[in-house]
């Protein structure tokens, strides 16, 4: 059956010698609305347009590893595309680079101490003892971003 979401002409032969555009291994719920499959997109150009043919290659949960997308720019055939998608599909390293990346960093944290410094600053809160108000000396936009400059917190 025919994924859905794919959206151009699909085509149900394809030659092995024909030049692909990009192979394209996804994630999509069957028209069933069964148990999601892995499916691998090959794109390729014909005389009448771009077509696209699918290969339903079962179900999603037995393949370990996360989808992806090469892109052959028509220089290279269908087969050879198809043998860098199995070639991809075992390597790991694109993975364990970005996992590295993201244990490293220190973004988030970052980005949710300014956001909580800026609060503050802006709130600017002076407190006159347990029963009297807390009155708030209101910054106009101006004044809060040269204060945080100041701090080097506001370019």
């Amino acid at each position: 059956m025919k994924p859905r979401g794919v959206s151009f002409p699909f085509t149900s032969t394809l030659r092995p010698d024909e030049k692909a555009h990009s192979v394209h291994e996804v994630e999509l719920v069957p028209w069933d609305y069964t148990e999601r499959h892995r499916y691998r997109l090959v794109t390729v150009e014909r005389p009448d347009g771009i077509a696209v043919h699918y290969t339903d290659m079962g179900k999603a949960s037995k393949w370990p590893y996360p989808p992806f997308l090469l892109v052959g720019a028509m220089e290279l055939s269908v087969q050879e595309m198809i043998e860098d998608c199995e070639a991809q599909r075992e390597d790991d390293f694109t993975q364990r680079v970005v996992g590295e990346a993201l244990d490293a960093s220190t973004l988030i944290v970052d980005i949710l101490e300014q956001e909580d410094e800026k609060r503050s600053i802006r709130a600017n809160r002076s407190n006159f003892g347990r029963y009297h108000k807390i009155e708030r000396n209101a910054f106009t936009k101006s004044g809060l971003r040269d204060r945080l400059q100041k701090q080097g917190i506001y370019v």
